[in-house]
């Protein structure tokens, strides 16, 4: 035999040899996982032994050398394609072949559609499971991901039972957290046995998705950042330039512009070089959308679809929608909304005035598990003359529609009917009854005397009524485009102009010598000029890292008080000009409530970390408490007879505002740990609570004195608050010795003070997470949709 040959036949014996794992990709027609005959094989589909990554052949088939790190072979799922058994074998169970079967799947051939599901650290089964379940088959979702924290030994066998492919009805991946990695030979042992490698990639439309893990957690894992770095580099190897690439992970790598993942002191990969355009994580229990350079990725966290967020985020998933260009479309939805429709105007009994010439007709109307397709309706005179005409959406929750008023509706009792229709064939159906009277024919407490949609979300700013505007704060997570200041005027509600900031505006803004003053939840702060709405000032007040500005501001002379850690800061109203920066703490969560105002005593703070008061002139720190619960706080404070009163997590302290010393600590059996302020009436301290509603303690005995248990949350925001919880994150407001407040379960309610007694509720349809704003002989108030109401009050 020749030589060359004999050389030739050993090297490839060789080669034959060294290739550990070999096997097939194949077009599983049957879906038996076996290769049957006439199933072919399919090429160029990435397959890789944790660290090499292949290719596989004109038939499907690949030879990898494998490592000593290698405990799986897995495939990259084409887009077009989804696996009949599963996307990785174990090496330590599969012996012989590692066949992987695929048949079509349309719903990643041209798009890539996904759902985001993060920290939902839970074992038992819910409504969001089947809200995120039904919406993934109603709305053309090619996947579902899971970015984490999932959560220790009992939810990890929890998930992978009651969230897989089976259950859902489409593919499902999963990231491994901190808590993930639990006791066990390593710390993803657990983790591997029930969803398989803790990195990998797939792929939907013209996009690479990739998953890498935790790099630490509540035990030791075995991988090493070196070893995801390698494997990452092949991976990244076999991609196309042209394609999109999104990263999954547990927590953000960076705030910085450019994503380096790192492996050894000597290994850095740039991922912006490999057309990176996002990266997806959970772990800080938020919502929060950051581009990272002019043109760069953009980073997204979610939070949790089952409870509230640590910053008071909605229980909610995210919808994604990557275009072949890499351009990232987000949608929020809303877990445990089940068919939401409420009329909120007209109300019962309602003014038109002579010259009037349409009736606004508004309702708002949700459902977690469908989009709303259509919403239409009927009015019926007593003569059962029929006007049919259909509502416009105004934002994820509100539709209305302006209906020419016809003159022989005055003084008669009309009918309207309203159907909403979802994209998943659902409806629903609200009759309401009305009448048109005269002023002078009034009986009820409140009348509805406008109502104006500003088109985006709402949330705990409170409205400001100034120089005969109103002036609204919106909220846009992940569009930020909706996010803005609105100004309405005062007696019409007409939209006067709007100002749209780079992030959302989620707290308290202010107003001072012409200007309206906010600040973003990037810590990017706005003077408006309150007549025209065009900018003065604006400046960024240095905001590095997580989490997301989400305190209210307050103002005092001139000066305007705004920012969180080392970025807290006091500024001139007129210039912007910064009097003074914080340099005594940092660190923690967002924090919901507002500052105020003590005397010369500033008082802010930050979750999960401490109540802190500063001197109101030069910003020193004068005392911090983190003990009884203050470390845990959401509520803003009260300044009542010289006296702080502020909510813990579980108790209300009445403490001296220049020392810190606590006078009385009131205990409560309640979770207080909500964005509301105690209300001082009396000897009463009246405060909202997370799960019970409204709740009134004697300020002397501190016992509990009356209690108003408000509905269902229509979903959930006060930290991990979930089924069953009556929310209340609105401060309540007295007015002409009444309680006014919002509640989540989008009712507006009036309480005798006195005794708790319910004076009446008003049905809004949407939750209400800011307080109202008093005006003359009434009062503003918004509600999440976007719509914002001014009631004037009867008292006669």
């Amino acid at each position: 035999m020749n030589k060359l040959l004999i050389i030739s036949f050993l090297l490839c014996f060789v080669t034959s040899i060294n290739a550990f794992y070999q096997g097939r990709v194949f077009q599983d027609g049957n879906g038996n996982g076996s290769i049957d005959k006439n199933e072919k094989g399919i090429a160029g589909v990435k397959v890789s032994d944790g660290v090499n990554v292949v290719n596989t052949d004109e038939n499907g088939f690949f030879n990898l050398p494998g490592d000593a790190v290698t405990r799986f072979v897995f495939i990259t799922v084409p887009g077009g394609y989804q696996t009949t058994q599963k996307y990785y074998l174990s090496v330590h169970d599969h012996k012989g072949s590692y066949d992987f079967g695929l048949k079509p799947y349309g719903k990643t051939a041209e798009q890539a559609r996904f759902i985001q599901i993060t920290d939902t650290e839970t074992y038992e089964h819910d409504q969001w499971i089947d809200n995120i379940r039904d919406y993934a088959n109603n709305q053309e979702v090619g996947f579902i991901v899971h970015t984490g924290d999932i959560c220790y030994e009992k939810g990890l066998k929890f998930h992978a039972e009651a969230i897989n492919n089976n259950t859902m009805g489409v593919p499902v991946f999963y990231c491994i957290g901190n808590h993930d990695l639990v006791k066990g030979d390593y710390g993803e042992q657990l983790f591997e046995s029930l969803f398989g490698p803790v990195y990998y990639s797939f792929e939907a439309g013209n996009t690479h998705f990739i998953v890498t893990p935790m790099p630490h957690g509540d035990y030791k894992p075995s991988y090493t950042n070196e070893q995801v770095y390698n494997w990452l580099v092949n991976d990244l190897k076999h991609v196309a330039p042209s394609m999109n690439v999104v990263v999954f992970n547990h927590d953000l790598l960076t705030f910085e512009d450019e994503f380096i993942f790192r492996g050894n002191k000597k290994q850095a990969l740039n991922l912006n070089e490999h057309n990176l355009k996002a990266w997806i994580y959970g772990h800080w229990h938020i919502n929060f959308a950051k581009q990272h350079g002019e043109d760069g990725p953009i980073s997204v966290c979610a939070s949790s679809p089952d409870k509230g967020g640590i910053d008071h985020s909605p229980s909610n998933f995210l919808v994604y929608d990557v275009t072949a260009d890499g351009d990232v479309n987000i949608t929020p939805r809303y877990a445990y909304v089940d068919r939401q429709l409420i009329i909120n105007s007209p109300m019962e009994h309602l003014d038109i005035e002579k010259e009037q010439k349409d009736l606004l007709v508004s309702v708002n109307t949700y459902h977690s598990a469908a989009n709303t397709k259509m919403v239409n309706a009927v009015i019926t005179d007593d003569k059962g003359k029929q006007l049919t005409f259909d509502l416009h959406q105004n934002s994820d929750w509100s539709w209305s529609a302006n209906v020419p008023v016809k003159k022989k509706w005055r003084k008669t009792k009309l009918q309207l009917s309203v159907d909403a229709t979802f994209t998943n064939g659902a409806t629903i159906n609200r009759i309401h009854t009305f009448a048109v009277k005269d002023e002078n024919e009034r009986s009820e407490p409140l009348q509805l005397k406008w109502l104006s949609n500003i088109k985006a979300n709402t949330w705990m700013a409170k409205p400001i009524v100034a120089d005969r505007k109103v002036f609204i704060a919106s909220i846009d997570d992940f569009g930020l485009e909706a996010c803005g200041i609105h100004a309405l005027d005062s007696e019409t509600g007409r939209l006067l102009w709007r100002y749209t900031t780079t992030g959302s505006v989620k707290n308290t803004i202010c107003y001072a010598e012409g200007i309206v003053l906010a600040t973003d939840h990037f810590g990017i702060t706005y003077a408006i000029d309150a007549d025209t709405g065009h900018l003065v000032w604006k400046k960024e007040l240095g905001q590095k890292s997580l989490g997301a500005y989400i305190t209210g501001n307050v103002v005092k002379d001139g000066v305007y008080y705004t920012g969180f850690g080392n970025y807290l800061k006091a500024l001139d109203v007129k210039s912007g000009q910064v009097l003074w920066n914080n340099n005594a703490w940092n660190g923690g969560e967002g924090d919901a409530s507002t500052m105020i105002v003590a005397n010369d005593v500033l008082i802010t703070g930050s979750n999960w970390r401490a109540l802190y008061a500063h001197n109101l002139k030069d910003g020193k720190l004068l005392w911090k408490k983190s003990a009884d619960g203050f470390r845990f706080r959401s509520s803003s404070a009260t300044y009542h007879n010289d006296t702080l009163v502020v909510a813990s997590q579980k108790g209300i302290g009445l403490m001296n505002s220049h020392s810190g010393e606590v006078y009385k600590y009131i205990e409560t059996p309640y979770d207080i740990q909500v964005a509301t302020k105690p209300l001082c009436v009396d000897q009463f301290i009246i405060i909202g609570t997370s799960t019970e509603g409204l709740v009134a303690f004697d300020r002397n005995s501190g016992n509990e004195v009356w209690k108003v248990k408000t509905g269902e949350a229509l979903f959930y925001s006060a930290p991990y608050s979930k089924p069953e919880s009556s929310t209340v994150e609105s401060a309540p407001v007295l007015l002409n010795d009444t309680i006014y407040l919002g509640a989540s379960d989008g009712y507006l309610y009036r309480i005798n003070p006195k005794n708790g007694e319910v004076m009446q509720k008003v049905e809004l349809g949407a939750p209400v997470f800011s307080p109202i704003t008093a005006v003359p002989n009434g009062f503003v108030v918004t509600d999440f949709g976007g719509s914002v109401y001014l009631f004037e009050c009867n008292m006669k």
